[in-house]
């Protein structure tokens, strides 16, 4: 993991002796000036912290750099305040700060073990009631779609488990390829997508070239079709291996999501309008790394408890809080 360290002090690089010296840890150290461009850095590295000095800001500007982090990196940023600014500490966990670092933490030094405990941290989500999930950023009523497909009718609206997944480097593909070739492949990935979900009654339900969806029904409770979406991003040497040795080293993504929509066959998708379609595939070709796996906020709590502690929150996309597989398991 890394993590940045904004500050314009001296002692408080030295607070971070430890962790800077430990092999779990990467130390990067920016001055408040380059605030900014640091958070633009740390967005791009998945595993990162963040710890902010507050100790040459005045109440206001502390006011507006909580409002972005709480915003761009919730529970992935610590406050450092050395020199006592802040009355009310309580305030920065209500603005989803994981870590508050005054003088006396900092006169002790950051621990390695310390820091685990704080990057690790995340609010406890309220507990799944069967039937009450609403999309966090979907305003209409929540619609189980069942455990299979027989009671769902064509042309009514449901909340299925929607999961992206998209190829990546696909402009390579392109310029490099022929169109039977490519043809091939996007048959192929499909292919093996319907048969590793085949057990949750998966469909290919959306194509676009290099990438498209997957439409699961949803009873309400659980969502155990994570553990083939793992097996697919943990595994995929060995799916090169044997199912893509033709094609060269493939690398994809994957996005699950709970969403509602209405309901066509596959093949008469066209004409669909659907928030939570298109929030996905953004989600999965804007904000997912390449061979990286994402879970929503809506969908975490409803995953094994065991797959949970191999999500870390990584931040907002579109208002949705999104989850994403650590990079160290």
């Amino acid at each position: 993991m890394t993590v940045y360290v904004v500050t314009d002090s001296r002692s408080v690089r030295a607070a971070f002796a430890a962790v800077d010296r430990s092999r779990t840890y990467t130390v990067e150290y920016a001055p408040t000036k380059d605030l900014g461009e640091t958070l633009r850095r740390a967005t791009t590295v998945p595993d990162s912290f963040v710890y902010i000095d507050v100790g040459g800001m005045d109440h206001l500007t502390v006011k507006r750099r909580l409002r972005r982090l709480r915003n761009e990196r919730p529970y992935q940023f610590g406050i450092i305040d050395h020199h006592g600014r802040i009355s009310d500490v309580a305030e920065l966990f209500h603005s989803a700060a994981a870590d508050y670092l005054g003088k006396p933490l900092l006169a002790d030094g950051v621990s390695t073990a310390r820091l685990r405990r704080v990057v690790e941290y995340e609010p406890a989500m309220p507990a799944a009631q069967s039937g009450s999930h609403v999309p966090e950023h979907e305003e209409h009523q929540f619609i189980p779609s069942g455990s299979d497909w027989s009671d769902v009718e064509d042309g009514r609206i449901y909340t299925f488990l929607m999961v992206y997944a998209g190829l990546d480097q696909a402009g390579d593909l392109h310029r490099k390829s022929s169109e039977a070739f490519l043809t091939t492949l996007r048959r192929s990935f499909s292919a093996m997508l319907e048969r590793e979900f085949a057990e949750y009654a998966a469909r290919v339900w959306m194509w676009k070239e290099d990438e498209g969806l997957l439409l699961m029904p949803f009873d309400g409770q659980t969502i155990n079709a994570v553990v083939p979406a793992l097996r697919l991003a943990l595994n995929r040497t060995v799916i090169n291996t044997e199912e893509f040795a033709q094609f060269g080293e493939l690398s994809w993504r994957l996005a699950l999501h709970l969403g509602n929509t209405t309901y066509r066959s596959s093949g008469r998708t066209g004409a669909i309008v659907s928030e939570s379609v298109n929030f996905l595939f953004h989600l999965g070709s804007r904000f997912v790394e390449p061979g990286g796996l994402a879970v929503t906020g809506v969908c975490h709590p409803l995953v094994p408890e065991g797959v949970r502690p191999l999500l870390n929150h990584r931040g907002l996309f579109e208002s949705v809080h999104v989850y994403t597989l650590r990079e160290r398991l």
